[in-house]
């Protein structure tokens, strides 16, 4: 069994600071107005990324990620939720076998206790792994939408 925490969460500390400095000069991106977005354990990483980082992360959207803290190996997430981290979309499928629908459930009801802003979707019959488009429901304008509200250059 290879190891792969903590590096891969590293690995997305890494890409977040070079978006910050080397990717908003180079590519003329707003480094105060980024969002991350992963599935299943990248989703997972997406959570942790903006809970640790609420001061350079607006938004994070988590398709099928891991989530139930209870569980030993997301337990590091357990003491990371805060109300200032950015609003969270959570999207999750009933038919989820690798990833069960309860790690979203129970995420949603921890945020709500820890007062942090979320958008929680259940999609029925989904299974693991779907995109943007699965066959149960186009994601694409709760995504884009989502983002568009969090991502808007401040007034």
């Amino acid at each position: 069994t290879r190891v792969v925490w903590p590096r891969n969460y590293q690995d997305c500390e890494a890409a977040l600071a070079w978006l910050r400095t080397e990717g908003a000069s180079r590519f003329h991106l707003a480094p105060d107005r980024i969002a991350v977005l992963g599935g299943s354990a990248g989703g997972h990483l997406a959570q942790l990324l903006g809970a640790r980082h609420p001061d350079e992360i607006r938004a994070v959207v988590s398709l099928y990620g891991i989530a139930d803290l209870r569980r030993p190996e997301v337990a590091h997430l357990a003491t990371a939720f805060a109300a200032a981290t950015p609003p969270l979309l959570l999207v999750h499928g009933t038919a989820d076998t690798t990833v069960p629908v309860e790690h979203a459930r129970w995420l949603a009801r921890e945020l709500t206790e820890r007062k942090v802003r979320y958008t929680y979707l259940e999609l029925a019959l989904a299974p693991h792994t779907f995109h943007l488009q699965p066959e149960q429901f186009d994601l694409r304008p709760v995504v884009l939408g989502f983002l568009a509200r969090h991502l808007a250059p401040a007034p």
